[in-house]
């Protein structure tokens, strides 16, 4: 990783200490990092805005809500109907992800997806995914990939490598 950003090492030092513990207090926050709280809020909110964090986030039990039951879903749509395609999927409150897949070959002919739905159980999810396909019209393929269970939550990301100012 070696374009520059503009951040310094107490910037990269406090989206680690974020990552770790997205829950810390800013007077916790300022202590781990070696701030007072004030500098190191106005350095959190700079780091908001320029994009650097995106926010600060808590991670809900799904299982405590009753969603026992998600899936990988990728659908392959063509390109003339993307967007309502995806507007589809916005307003749909039990699929919580959505990524657009790179082609392995590149044609103006179609899209792919891939989407996380949440359920309850797996014949509540074959009802969504019915829904789905049937309100878009659309749908060329799909392939469902249920997820076992899942594993540790991954979702930090290494800043070691960090160009800073």
């Amino acid at each position: 990783m070696s374009k520059k950003k503009n951040i310094d090492a107490l910037d990269v030092s406090i989206l680690n200490q974020l990552q770790e513990d997205a829950s810390l207090t800013n007077q916790d926050l300022a202590k781990a990092v070696g701030l007072t709280p004030g500098p190191t809020l106005r350095r959190v909110r700079a780091l908001l805005e320029k994009g650097a964090l995106t926010g600060i986030h808590a991670r809900i039990s799904r299982k405590f809500f009753g969603y026992n039951f998600r899936a990988y879903v990728q659908f392959l749509i063509p390109t003339k109907d993307q967007e309502d395609f995806v507007n589809l999927l916005v307003g749909h409150n039990k699929v919580t992800e959505i990524h657009t897949i790179l082609p392995a070959i590149q044609n103006d002919v179609s899209e792919s997806f891939m989407t996380v739905i949440e359920a309850s159980d797996f014949e509540e999810f074959k009802t969504i995914l019915e829904d789905i396909c049937t309100k878009s019209g659309c749908v060329m393929h799909k392939q469902v990939m249920p997820i076992d269970r899942s594993m540790q939550y991954c979702g930090t990301l290494t800043l070691d490598e960090v160009d800073v100012k």
